[in-house]
């Protein structure tokens, strides 16, 4: 069983609401998003892209966002420019 590592330094930019790395998945990282007919939540990645989930996770939790910080994305996870998109959102009530 091989053991792996996951390492995200990165400068924490929350204080400027931002993240430090564009949320957007480039290339190579593929993420699609969808909610199908009965209402099921479906995400799907390379694994580039779990990889790029992972950093933009780990920023959104780790930096000093407000509670309410949030961004939209379209189902292939680029920025939104309508809907439907899915929203982002630190919430620190929960």
């Amino acid at each position: 069983m091989a053991r792996l590592r996951f390492v995200h330094e990165f400068t924490d930019e929350s204080a400027e609401g931002s993240l430090s790395i564009n949320t957007d998945a480039e290339a190579p990282a593929k993420v699609r998003m969808e909610v199908d007919a009965e209402g099921g939540f479906l995400i799907r990645a390379n694994s580039e892209g779990w990889l790029h989930l992972a950093r933009v996770s780990a920023e959104l939790g780790l930096g000093r966002f407000e509670s309410g910080y949030h961004f939209h994305k379209d189902a292939e996870y680029q920025w939104s420019t309508g809907a439907p998109e899915f929203t982002f959102e630190r919430d620190d009530s929960l």
